[in-house]
């Protein structure tokens, strides 16, 4: 009798430890399972509402996505080989906090924007009601750009489910979350202030959602092109739910590519190389070189009118400054990028 106790005992006790350690499995997985069905909000689609909940699905044919009542029979589309239509807005977003001031680099931006990607519009959320600075007054006194760009205001977020943002990192981690919001409410094209638009980026306007992400590294915050329903979209939202502070690129970056993307890759669109979210400093400002036409976009990491001094290593008092005025004589590849966007040709301008 003692003995069948003991037993009886024994397994009870590994059915417990099953199960609780089947629950902590399935919770640390929640997000990214295939049985998970995450409610996305409404999409518009000539006019018609929908609502559906998207599956992360398998890697390959047509997911859960869109309605097929949207789609003619037959139509599908995957982020491997894309949609036979344009599934994303040629909406360009940018995120401002605090700084209401447009910089250099910020007009540099929008110029390649308007001239190699042609948006029907480019939206501004700003937690503020309008710019200033020459370069804002230079793009308002453009008719064909002040018709298309238009500030629209956004609070600058404090916290995420019901966590506190950093106050060290608080306008990073916040425009992170933003570039969240304002894709999962209109869907487009999200940019940093300092990427240059070198190629029309309309091919990638057929996939569900497409961000750079080379091989080896996090995905890339820096450029953004997603349908307002797109799966990973609401999945990355959801991994804020252990937010880190004190960590800068975590939420944003290193978390979403550990826990979804390098399970699920079938997510996204991964552009390699092409988005220029690398490390381009030496390439940019120790270079002259006309390879830069090869890329979509390239992230230019410059802070107002001076390269980032990290990315070159050098103090910030060494670190290249340009303005409009030294670009004409600038002997690097950004110097013959600004001077084909701005000049229409690449030769230096004595």
């Amino acid at each position: 009798m003692h003995q069948i106790l003991c037993h009886r005992r024994t397994l009870t006790l590994l059915l417990v430890i099953t199960a609780f350690l089947l629950i902590i499995y399935t919770y640390q997985d929640y997000l990214i399972s295939t049985n998970v069905v995450i409610n996305c909000p409404q999409v518009s689609r000539n006019g018609v509402e929908d609502s559906w909940g998207t599956d992360v699905g398998s890697s390959g044919g047509h997911h859960a996505l869109f309605s097929d009542s949207w789609f003619p029979a037959g139509v599908t589309g995957d982020n491997e080989t894309g949609f036979p239509m344009y599934i994303v807005p040629n909406i360009v977003h940018y995120v401002m906090f605090q700084d209401h001031k447009l910089s250099f680099v910020h007009y540099i931006s929008i110029l390649s924007v308007l001239k190699n990607q042609n948006p029907d519009a480019i939206y501004i959320h700003c937690d503020c009601d309008e710019l200033r600075s020459e370069f804002w007054a230079r793009l308002m006194s453009d008719p064909s750009a002040k018709e298309k760009i238009k500030v629209l205001r956004m609070e600058r977020p404090d916290s995420v489910y019901g966590i506190k943002l950093s106050r060290e990192f608080i306008n990073w981690h916040a425009s992170d979350l933003a570039r969240q919001e304002v894709l999962m409410k209109y869907g487009g094209i999200y940019l940093d202030r300092d990427v240059f638009i070198v190629q029309s980026l309309d091919p990638f306007r057929k996939f569900e959602m497409s961000l750079g992400w080379d091989e080896g590294q996090n995905l890339g915050t820096m450029i953004l092109i997603a349908n307002k329903a797109a799966r990973f979209l609401h999945l990355w939202r959801e991994t804020y739910k252990a937010y880190k502070p004190s960590l800068w690129y975590y939420n944003a970056g290193e978390l979403p590519t550990k826990t979804i993307l390098n399970k699920h890759p079938h997510l996204v669109h991964r552009v390699k190389i092409l988005f220029g979210v690398d490390n381009l400093c030496h390439f940019l400002y120790r270079e002259d070189s006309p390879k830069w036409r090869e890329f979509y976009s390239i992230h230019m990491l410059m802070r107002g009118g001076t390269v980032r001094e990290w990315c070159l290593n050098v103090p910030v008092k060494d670190s290249p400054k340009f303005s409009m005025e030294t670009i004409k004589t600038s002997r690097t590849t950004f110097g013959r990028m600004v001077r084909s966007l701005i000049y229409g040709k690449e030769d230096v301008i004595q």
